[in-house]
């Protein structure tokens, strides 16, 4: 496995565990679940001190998204389990992306905003499971006994979108910064390498003496 592999699977790990250890902190107050994912986007891929800004911005996207998400699922589309998760992961990767932007302007290209959205929505999707046991629990009864499972597939969900949205931003600023060390460097050596002299007749001359 290459180094580059390696260390994506590090993040898709480390993003995994922040998003499953977070879980706790919705039912202290919904708004602080997204304060570890920014503060460990912040330590590993964008290093500002812009990145004080970031944080509080992941909370309002996050506090966006999971409104959208409770509106449609209560009363725009309540017959569908896929639409309220799948819109609100793609606000949720989109919102992110343009906050982290703030320290890393390459990530408000429309290519890695349309692919932040994408990243999102799919990655929502095991949120489909818990709401569509959620729904189907209250459909039956509204003093049905509650699923067991149901707090373990909401700490898988916020841990593979977190896994999956943290790691593109990652994956997508650490290559704008090769690029931009790569271009700085060739520039460097531009820089550095001495003038050639043009070969006139004059220093002809001078050659053959």
């Amino acid at each position: 496995m290459s180094r580059r592999k390696l260390t994506l699977f590090g993040v898709v790990l480390l993003y995994g565990i922040c998003g499953a250890a977070s879980c706790p902190l919705f039912d202290w107050h919904p708004l602080l679940l997204p304060i570890p994912f920014g503060v460990i986007s912040a330590l590993l891929f964008l290093r500002s001190a812009r990145a004080i800004l970031v944080v509080p911005l992941y909370i309002l996207v996050w506090f966006a998204a999971f409104s959208v998400a409770m509106e449609m699922g209560m009363f725009w589309t309540p017959q569908s389990d896929y639409l309220p998760m799948c819109i609100a992961g793609s606000i949720g990767g989109l919102g992110v992306c343009l906050a982290s932007g703030i320290v890393n302007r390459c990530l408000l290209s429309p290519r890695y905003l349309l692919g932040a959205g994408l990243v999102g929505c799919v990655a929502a999707l095991p949120f489909v499971l818990w709401l569509a046991q959620k729904n189907a629990a209250e459909r039956l009864s509204m003093n049905a006994t509650g699923d067991a499972w149901q707090p373990l597939r909401f700490l898988c969900s916020f841990a593979v979108w977190q896994a999956g949205v943290g790691t593109y931003l990652y994956a997508v600023c650490t290559e704008c910064r090769r690029k931009r060390d790569a271009v700085a460097v060739a520039f460097q050596g531009q820089a550095t390498k001495p003038p050639e002299i043009p070969f006139t007749t004059r220093n002809r001359g001078a050659h053959a003496r």
